[in-house]
């Protein structure tokens, strides 16, 4: 059977996205004197909003192909609708400025996802947790998905440790980035791909498996995989090598939705009733003989306390 004039005449690209995320991830700059001081990301800062705006305004734009998915169920919703299901994700934690209240805006301006570091140290993690990342993680566990991208082993152990879920069921994303596909980077091509996929498979289980193709943060991808409009090749190579249809559909999208419906459920039984989660502290805004002569006046005013 021709797989590959199977899947493109599937409206190409449309075909093989109705099982995929395009997923926007989001870098930023980097603190590069391992100073981590807070006037060093507010630059970082900025990009990162200005990144978040731009890709709701590129969805807007473009409503008829592109649909932002704050859920497993509007990304669900998205492929039903012929639509490519758009998430957000920071991309190492330097991203939010040392500043809880930064991730937790995050969260509400639709980010889904973190990876705790991406080519450079901060403040939370580099090759191991640094103390301030247990803190983040009770933050990011609670709603979003944890990338261990760009982690030390003993991160991950770290992270595995304080996460709920999923408890043995997360997954491995295989990139088409050259260097990492093959010895001989010049000559990598999607065949490097379908056999990492096929090596991991056959080790963990096609339940494990996901794409992560890196394609927004590298110039060249492998040969025969340059852009989205060749997913439909890298499906049909799977198939060729007998890879069931319900394995491939989950290789492209299904797994990582489970995975998303996995922390969504946790965040709804179990971190919800967390009372560790940590505030920064916020620089008061008057000085203390303003707030002394305010108390006087309201001296029935009580301070509001966070659980």
């Amino acid at each position: 059977m021709n797989w590959l004039a199977m899947w493109t005449s599937r409206d190409s690209v449309k075909a093989a996205m109705a099982a995929s995320f395009g997923v926007l991830m989001l870098t930023g700059m980097y603190n590069d004197d391992n100073s981590f001081s807070d006037d060093g990301y507010l630059e970082t800062i900025r990009e990162t909003m200005q990144q978040i705006d731009l890709i709701k305004l590129i969805i807007n734009k473009f409503p008829d192909d592109l649909q932002l998915a704050l859920s497993s169920r509007e990304a669900t919703e998205a492929f039903r609708r012929g639509k490519i299901a758009s998430m957000i994700g920071i991309e190492g934690l330097h991203q939010i400025g040392n500043s809880f209240s930064v991730l937790r805006s995050y969260y509400d301006l639709g980010v889904r996802y973190a990876t705790l570091t991406h080519n450079h140290n901060n403040a939370f993690a580099d090759s191991a947790c640094r103390p301030l990342a247990v803190s983040a993680i009770l933050i990011i566990r609670r709603d979003r998905m944890i990338d261990l991208s760009h982690t030390s082993e003993a991160t991950c152990l770290d992270v595995l440790g304080l996460t709920k879920a999923p408890e043995n069921s997360g997954i491995i994303m295989i990139t088409f980035v050259p260097e990492f596909v093959s010895s001989d980077p010049e000559n990598s091509s999607y065949e490097h791909v379908l056999e990492h996929i096929m090596y991991v498979g056959k080790l963990i289980g096609y339940d494990h498996i996901g794409i992560g193709s890196d394609f927004d943060g590298i110039p060249k991808a492998v040969t025969g995989l340059e852009d989205v409009s060749m997913m439909p090749r890298l499906a049909a190579g799977l198939l060729e090598r007998e890879v069931k249809e319900s394995d491939v559909r989950k290789i492209l999208g299904y797994n990582l939705l489970r995975v998303m419906e996995a922390v969504e459920a946790a965040a709804d039984v179990g971190y919800a009733k967390d009372k560790d989660i940590p505030l920064d502290q916020v620089k008061p805004l008057w000085e203390d003989a303003f707030r002394r002569r305010i108390s006087a006046l309201y001296p029935n005013a009580q301070p509001i306390e966070f659980d």
